[in-house]
Order: structure tokens, then C-alpha cells, then sequence
């Protein structure tokens, strides 16, 4: 990163995980957030600058040590294979992946990039008029923009909803999308990364919001999940983190961790407790933004979250 002020203070020395989903301009209409290239070798080099090691989770929950930090993938977007993992095998830096069960090996797309999809497929105007014209048969609540009022449909109904957007405003099928696209990983490339020793791990079946599941549901979301990479003979380590990063109660967490083996879950809500010893809930902060807000991300608010 570009030299500022705080280039040399030493900061809080708890593990920290950082996340992302979409490197390099592939696939920005299927997912408008990512991170150049250039700019995500500028924070690497920057931390590695800073005196922080890159480690794996399974090597960061054993030493817990400080000053250490991993990186992590969401979704499991084809770019991790043709753009992200180049520049960190050139630097040394492992890899964690978290991946959706359903759209492994491109065989389904999550409700949530369906519903891109379609947006982009449209004017605004249209795309607002038909959400609207839904409202009544999904119980869409008022919201600021349309993608908002998508988001609040209950989860078992939320595929029902983005695959009308769908057929409504998308010229190709969604078999077609995937076959032509391929937005994912596919096996033999994920088959490829875990033998390089990246990690594979879970980010549920269907990237529901977990704060708004039952905890049977959340038993399904995992367990799914698991069999869908186990299916493709994949090593799946007993992480995950919660899609959109929003967390249920703690005692549905703790449930959640003894009944489906998992010794870490991330999420993205800071306390001054975050990611130290004894605590199996840890949280991760995002790359997906521009040089101030990265600088804020990294440098000043775990300095914030002190007084907190």
C-alpha cells in the first residue's frame, strides 16, 4: 500500500483473517465487488513489510500466535485458480477457500448471483417494476433499492423468487450461463489447488443468511455443504464462515460447532476479544474496496477497537 502515517506502528497482536471474493475484471458483472491484482500484491507485500507472517487457519488456530494472518476466498470463483493463487504461490502465501455446495464444479448458481445476473440484464427501471410487481406474492418488504427488498424474502423461497427474475429479464438458461461462463471452480481445478495445499472449507450449501435460519435449517445448510465437496473427493476442513458475515445467536453457534464438528467459524462483527485463544467464533476483514477504505480496514480500526 502507499506510505502513510501509520506504516510503522505495531498493532494489536491477535490473528487476523482477511477475505475477498473476485480478483482481477473477470466476472465484474457477475460480481461487482473485487480487488485488482495490483492492488492486492500492494497489501500483501505491505503486511509482509509490517513484520505479519502469512499462515493457514489449521496452522494459525495451533500456534495462535501474534502478528500472523491468513487470507481467505469466498463462493470459490473461477479467478482463484487463474488469478489469485499465481500471485501467492509467487509470494508464499497460503489460501483458504470457502466454498458454496450447490455451485461446486458449476453445477447451480447461488440465489445471490442469479439475482445479479438478472439485474445486470436490464435497465434499472424494469428490474425495480417487477420486483415490485412481486411484492404481493413473496411479501417483499418496503426497502431502498429492489435487491433489498429481495434479500428479506425467507430463505426456502428466495431461489423461487431470483429464478422468475431470471426467465423474466436473462436471454440464456442458467445451464447455459454455467456451461458457457463457468464462474466456479471446477473439480479438477479445486482438486489441483488442495493438493497445493490450499484449504477447502465450508461457506454453506445455498449462501443463506444464517441469521434468519432455524437451527435444523443451519444443520441442512452445513451438512450439505460438507457432502458436496466430499462428492468431488475434496479434503474439507471443519471451518466456516457465515455468508454476508451475519451471525445468530452465540448459543445457536455453539450448538452449531458440537453437532457439525466445526472448530472455527468466521464472521465479520469486531469485538476487542476477536480471534484470540478459547474463542471458536473469529472474524475477518474485507479487501474488496478502495486504497482509504483497505487503510481504514487494516491499520486504524483494530486500533478502534480497543476502546471498545
Amino acid at each position: 500500500m502507499r506510505n502513510n502515517s501509520l506504516s510503522t506502528v505495531l498493532l494489536p497482536a491477535s490473528h487476523r483473517v482477511l477475505y475477498l471474493h473476485r480478483v482481477g475484471e473477470e466476472q465484474r458483472s457477475f460480481y461487482p465487488n473485487g480487488i485488482s491484482e495490483e492492488l492486492l500484491e500492494e497489501v500483501l507485500l505491505s503486511m509482509i513489510k509490517r513484520g505479519y507472517r502469512f499462515t493457514s487457519l489449521a496452522e494459525a488456530l495451533q500456534s495462535r500466535t501474534g502478528r500472523s494472518v491468513t487470507l481467505s476466498s469466498d463462493d470459490g470463483f473461477a479467478c482463484n485458480y487463474h488469478r489469485l493463487y499465481p500471485l501467492l504461490q509467487k509470494h508464499n502465501i497460503p489460501l483458504c477457500l470457502f466454498l458454496i455446495g450447490k455451485c461446486t464444479n458449476n453445477h447451480a448458481l447461488a440465489w445471490n448471483h442469479k439475482l445479479q445476473v438478472a439485474k445486470n440484464s436490464t435497465t434499472p427501471e424494469a428490474f425495480e417494476s417487477y420486483v415490485a410487481s412481486l411484492a404481493d406474492e413473496f411479501s417483499l418488504p418496503a426497502a431502498s433499492n429492489p435487491s433489498s427488498r429481495v434479500f428479506q424474502v425467507v430463505n426456502h423461497r428466495k431461489d423461487e423468487l431470483v429464478d422468475l427474475l431470471w426467465e423474466r429479464f436473462c436471454p440464456q438458461s442458467q445451464v447455459e450461463y454455467l456451461k458457457q461462463h463457468k464462474p466456479f471452480l471446477t473439480a479438477e481445478q479445486l482438486r489441483e489447488l488442495s493438493d497445493a495445499g490450499v484449504e477447502i472449507a465450508l461457506h454453506s450449501h445455498s449462501h443463506a443468511d444464517f441469521s434468519r435460519l432455524s437451527f435444523e435449517e443451519m444443520q441442512i445448510e452445513i451438512r450439505q455443504n460438507r457432502e458436496a465437496l466430499e462428492a468431488l473427493n475434496l479434503p474439507v476442513q471443519p471451518y466456516f464462515s457465515l455468508p454476508y458475515g451475519r451471525q445468530c445467536s452465540p448459543d445457536k453457534l455453539a450448538a452449531l460447532t458440537k453437532t457439525e464438528g466445526l472448530e472455527l467459524i468466521l464472521g465479520t462483527r469486531y469485538s476487542r476479544r476477536d480471534n484470540h485463544p478459547g474463542s471458536v467464533l473469529w472474524q475477518r476483514q474485507p479487501l474488496e474496496q478502495s486504497h482509504r477504505r483497505i487503510k481504514q480496514e487494516l491499520w486504524l480500526k483494530p486500533w478502534l477497537r480497543l476502546l471498545w
